[in-house]
């Protein structure tokens, strides 16, 4: 008989083995449990703090926890990581953040100079979640991504009914940024993909921040691709391919410059491998989307038509063919040319009435007809357009997505433009409440710039520089010197000139014309700020000055399609003209019909009446007639108070 070298166990030996392995196993079973309720709290950890950085300057410490921000006016609750993005960078030196959060028990505050570099944070989490928590975290700390990965996928499948709601897309968050680290695509995508199905309707502004970290990491992911196909077959359409997905990667993210880098690749490549195909036109139109977004309307104008000519000989696609008749007319549009835009439209609408009569495409051409209208004044047929288009795009999308927004942006702008204060704020309003939910974007500039016009029209100057000046850095920050960014600067001037400050107003509206001139010298609004330029130098003593730019102003709206709104200015320029040129008593005879003109353009609009009773009481101020002027100014005050 063998006998076993080791030795036996006597049994209280065996009684503490037993014992060991079963509080081993209920250690394994407790780590397998479900996760239920609250794991986790409102407000950020902080979990690193780079050597140097503003946060060690101001005092920040790990494990300290951040409730709130501000950044010189009221604070921002800080719910979760996905509201750590909207805090300033070490770019934006416009001021001081203040953070306010816990050390311990004890309530502190910390003041950063150039925003919060340098912080590394996390969620606040329980105790009861602590565990899974650091073991997943320190996988990753220690290289091991696809570890992580999978570290949190364990955790997620334990997941029943936990709390709060943001917990889980921030998981998935962390498992497609870790996976985008070990090139695990398909892993990447599934992930961003399970959490915006998420929170795409119940929490569109963590859904926005989710998009926005996924298209960055999608970079990664094409640039691989790309480096993959340029080895495999260069210069081929596989190349252009993977061109394609970085330019259009490079102008949802704003970098206009590296997307026509992408996008004029992709067509010397076409050129050269498909002429005359439906990608090269494809190209073309994204291309001249590209110069659109710089405002360069002569290179925008040259590729639409190039991707038409190809589009039109194929008669293969006619949605395609609609798409770029109606850029063309928007380039039109924003040229001040209007009966152009409409022979766009008018080529466009047939071919979307047999195709899809109350599809997405007839609103976007419904949203230029509407834009058409609104330069001419006439603001019942802009609001019938603009209508008719809301009700398409609640009925096809989301109601609380962006294409809905710009439609309640334009209806708010037209009972603006009617002097519809209440009416306008409450449009304006409900776009504003789908805008905020996401990260800021021209729609939101859109809207704010809009409020800042209600603001100004209620005599509230404050209110509408706040606005105007939020949306300003929205624009210049996704376009540069672009039309939207002249409307702020035009929009600041009109409020200084209202407040009397003519050399303020003045510095604005020639910031304004200097980008107006270059990308659309011939549009109405170029017109307006050379009229308001002509107004403010005739105020300020400067009658030549001020005839050069009244001058310039009629030129410009000689060339303008007819209509109501061209022929009110044109009459107030000549009404100013006249008065610089022969004295006062000559300025009533264009005053009165320009402001009639005005009056015209819808019947009982308080704010036009205020206006032309202002205009009429200054001038008989003027001529010495102050029984006429207390008149005139009396109704307008009288006006005003109403508005209000």
């Amino acid at each position: 008989m063998i006998e076993s070298s080791k030795p036996l166990l006597s049994g209280a030996s065996k009684y503490l083995a037993i014992m060991a392995l079963a509080l081993l196993a209920q250690t394994h079973l407790c780590a397998q449990e479900s996760l239920t309720g609250t794991l986790a709290k409102s407000g950020v950890t902080v979990e690193g703090i780079d050597l140097g950085s503003n946060a060690e300057t101001a005092g920040l410490q790990i494990s300290d926890v951040l409730i709130s921000w501000s950044r010189g006016g009221s604070f921002r609750e800080i719910e979760s990581p996905f509201d750590w993005s909207d805090l300033p960078n070490a770019n934006d030196a416009s001021g001081p953040t203040v953070l306010r959060g816990f050390r311990s028990a004890n309530e502190r505050t910390w003041t950063l100079k150039n925003g919060v570099s340098g912080l590394k944070i996390g969620p606040v989490v329980l105790e009861r979640f602590a565990p899974d928590y650091r073991k997943c975290r320190d996988l990753s700390k220690a290289n091991g991504f696809a570890e992580s990965a999978r570290c949190w996928r364990s955790v997620i499948a334990r997941f029943q009914s936990a709390d709060p709601p943001w917990l889980f897309p921030w998981i998935l968050d962390q498992i497609g940024q870790l996976s985008a680290k070990v090139q695990q695509w398909n892993e990447m995508n599934n992930a961003y993909n399970e959490a915006l199905r998420i929170t795409r309707d119940t929490n569109p502004r963590i859904a926005g921040h989710l998009a926005i970290s996924w298209l960055s990491l999608t970079k990664s992911q094409f640039d691989n691709d790309l480096a993959t196909q340029r080895k495999l077959s260069p210069g081929s359409l596989k190349v252009a391919t993977a061109l394609e997905n970085m330019g259009n990667l490079a102008k949802v993210n704003g970098n206009v410059a590296e997307a026509e880098k992408y996008l004029r690749d992709v067509v010397e490549i076409r050129e050269r491998l498909s002429p005359g195909s439906l990608e090269l036109a494809e190209s073309f139109n994204q291309l001249g989307d590209v110069f659109q977004m710089r405002e360069d309307l002569t290179e925008a104008d040259e590729y639409f038509h190039r991707a038409l000519t190809i589009q039109e000989e194929k008669a293969q696609n006619i949605d395609a063919v609609v798409t770029t008749l109606s850029l063309l007319a928007t380039v039109a549009i924003n040229r001040g040319d209007l009966l152009a835009a409409e022979r766009y439209y008018d080529r466009a609408l047939p071919i979307v009435r047999e195709s899809q009569p109350e599809g997405t495409l007839m609103a976007t051409i419904l949203i230029g007809e509407a834009a058409i209208e609104a330069s001419r004044g006439e603001f019942a047929k802009t609001e019938m357009f603009a209508a008719h288009a809301l009700a398409i795009r609640e009925k096809l999308l989301a109601p609380d997505s962006l294409p809905v927004s710009e439609c309640l942006v334009l209806v708010g702008r037209v009972a603006l433009a009617r002097g519809e204060l209440t009416k306008s704020e409450e449009y304006l309003a409900r776009a504003l409440a789908i805008q905020q939910k996401l990260p800021a974007s021209p729609y939101l500039a859109s809207t704010l710039s809009a409020l800042g016009d209600v603001a100004v029209y209620r005599g509230d100057f404050a209110k509408a520089e706040t606005y105007i000046s939020e949306a300003q850095r929205i624009c210049e920050k996704a376009a540069p010197n672009s039309l939207a960014v002249a409307l702020t600067f035009f929009q600041l001037g009109d409020i200084e000139q209202r407040r009397g400050d003519w050399p303020r107003a003045v510095d604005q509206f020639q910031k304004a014309l200097a980008i107006q001139k270059r990308l659309a010298p011939k549009g109405f609004a170029a017109a307006m700020t050379l009229f308001k330029l002509g107004a403010a130098y005739s105020s300020l003593g400067d009658p030549k000055k001020g005839e050069e730019y009244l001058q310039d102003a009629l030129a410009v709206e000689d060339n303008l399609a007819p209509g109501e709104v061209s022929a009110a200015v044109r009459l107030q320029s000549k009404a100013i003209l006249s008065l610089a040129r022969n004295g006062l008593d000559e300025n009533d005879k264009y005053l009165e019909p320009s402001l009639s003109a005005l009056e015209r353009l819808e019947s009982g609009n308080e704010s036009i009446e205020q206006k032309r009773a202002y205009l009429l009481g200054t001038a008989a101020m003027n001529r010495g007639d102050l029984t006429k002027a207390n008149e005139y100014l009396l109704k307008a005050s009288e006006i005003a108070e109403k508005l209000d």
